[in-house]
C-alpha cells in the first residue's frame, strides 16, 4: 500500500470503522512520507470521512425495541431490511478484499459469528444461488463455518456451491441417503416408475389448453396407477390394534421424509460430472455391501434422471456393472445407452 492508496483508503466513508489492522497500516504509511503534522492530518481525514451509517442505525434498533413491546419483531425488521439491502447491492469484487493475508483471519472471526444467525445464513444461501455468484470466493469460504455444525448440514442440501467441496458433499450424501436407504421396502417401485413417467421437462412455448386436451389430460389421470404406489406403500390395509397404527405412522413419516430427500438427491447427483460418480460409487460399494434393493433402486433412479437431464452417463453405467473385462460388449452397451434405442449391430455383440 503506497501513499495515494493509504489516504485514499482513510478517505473512504466510515472508514474509521475498518478492519484495525489496515487502518493502522494506512495510517503508518501516510505517516512515514509525511511531516511532523501528519498525525492531525489522519485525525482530520478520518473525522470528515465519518458518517456512522453503521452505528446510526444499530442506535436506532436499540431506540425502537425500547419503544416497541415485541422487541423480537423490531429486531426481525431492521434484519429483513438489511438483508435486502445486501441482496440487491451487493459486490464480490468488494467481499474478496476481506480475504487478504491481513484480514483473513478478522474475516474468519467475524464470519463464524455471523452464520449462527439463522436470518444471515438465509441471506448467504440467497446470494450463494445466483448465478452471478456461482464460484464466489468469499460465500464458498462461509459453506466451512457452516458445515462444521452437524445440525445445519440439512441446510446445505439444498446449497449447490457447498457441494464444490468434496467434504460437504459427502456429509450431505449422508445426509440424504440415510432417509432413502432407512425406507428400505417402504419405497416400491411405484414411486420411481411415477416420478420418471410424469416429471418430463415441460415444453417452453405456450399453448392454450381446449376441451380435447383437458378431456386427454382427465382419461391420462384416471389411467395412472393407484395413489399408494405413488408413495410406495406396501399395502393400504387399515392396520389393527393401537401398536399397529404406531408402526403404521412410523412407516408413513419414513416414506414421506424419504420423499422429501428424493428431490435433493436428484440435484446433487446431476450437479456435476464428479458428484454423478461419486454418488453412484457410493451406492455400489452400498449395494454390494447389503442384500437389500434400496441402493439399486436408487442408482437405477440416478441414472434415469441424468438421461432425462440430457447427460450422457453411458460410460459409467457399463463400468458399474462389470463390463469392463468385456471391451467389445462395453462398447456395444456403451452406444445403446448413449442412444438410447436398440440398435441391432450392438445387439447381436452383446447377444453373442
Amino acid at each position: 500500500m503506497n501513499e495515494p492508496e493509504a489516504r485514499s483508503f482513510l478517505a473512504q466513508k466510515d472508514s474509521i470503522l475498518e478492519n484495525p489492522s489496515l487502518l493502522a497500516k494506512a495510517i503508518s504509511r501516510v505517516k512515514q512520507c509525511g511531516n511532523i503534522s501528519t498525525n492531525e492530518e489522519c485525525e482530520n481525514i478520518l473525522v470528515s470521512s465519518y458518517q456512522g451509517a453503521i452505528e446510526f442505525l444499530f442506535e436506532l434498533g436499540t431506540w425502537l425495541t425500547y419503544i416497541d413491546e415485541d422487541a423480537q419483531s423490531t429486531r426481525n425488521i431492521i434484519e429483513s431490511v438489511v438483508m435486502e439491502t445486501l441482496l440487491q447491492n451487493y459486490d464480490r469484487s468488494k467481499a474478496i478484499k476481506c480475504l487478504t493475508d491481513d484480514a483473513l483471519s478478522d474475516t474468519m472471526e467475524w464470519l463464524s459469528q455471523m452464520v449462527e444467525s439463522p436470518t444471515w445464513r438465509q441471506t448467504i444461501y440467497e446470494l450463494a444461488q445466483h448465478p452471478r455468484n456461482e464460484d464466489c470466493p468469499f460465500l464458498s469460504l462461509a459453506m466451512p463455518c457452516i458445515a462444521v455444525k452437524e445440525n445445519l448440514i440439512g441446510e446445505l442440501i439444498s446449497v449447490p456451491l457447498a457441494w464444490n467441496t468434496l467434504e460437504i458433499f459427502l456429509k450431505c450424501v449422508a445426509y440424504v441417503l440415510y432417509p432413502l436407504l432407512s425406507a428400505g421396502e417402504l419405497l416400491g417401485d411405484g414411486i420411481f416408475t411415477h416420478s420418471v413417467a410424469f416429471s418430463q421437462p415441460r415444453s417452453s412455448r405456450l399453448t392454450s389448453t381446449s376441451v380435447a386436451e383437458k378431456d386427454s389430460s382427465e382419461q391420462m389421470a384416471n389411467n395412472r396407477p393407484p395413489s399408494y404406489e405413488f408413495t410406495g406403500l406396501i399395502s393400504t390395509d387399515l392396520p389393527d390394534g393401537p401398536e399397529s397404527f404406531m408402526e403404521q405412522e412410523e412407516k408413513d413419516s419414513n416414506v414421506l421424509r424419504a420423499r422429501q430427500m428424493l428431490p435433493h438427491f436428484l440435484e446433487m447427483g446431476c450437479h456435476s460430472e464428479h458428484g454423478y460418480l461419486v454418488l453412484q460409487a457410493v451406492l455400489q460399494c452400498i449395494a454390494q455391501r447389503t442384500k437389500g434393493n434400496s441402493a439399486r433402486r436408487l442408482s437405477w433412479f440416478l441414472e434415469s434422471e441424468a438421461c432425462r437431464r440430457g447427460r450422457d452417463v453411458s460410460r459409467y453405467s457399463v463400468y458399474f456393472c462389470g463390463a469392463r473385462e468385456h471391451p467389445e460388449a462395453m462398447k456395444a452397451m456403451r452406444n445403446i445407452l448413449k442412444l438410447q434405442e436398440l440398435v441391432p449391430e450392438c445387439v447381436m455383440l452383446v447377444k453373442s
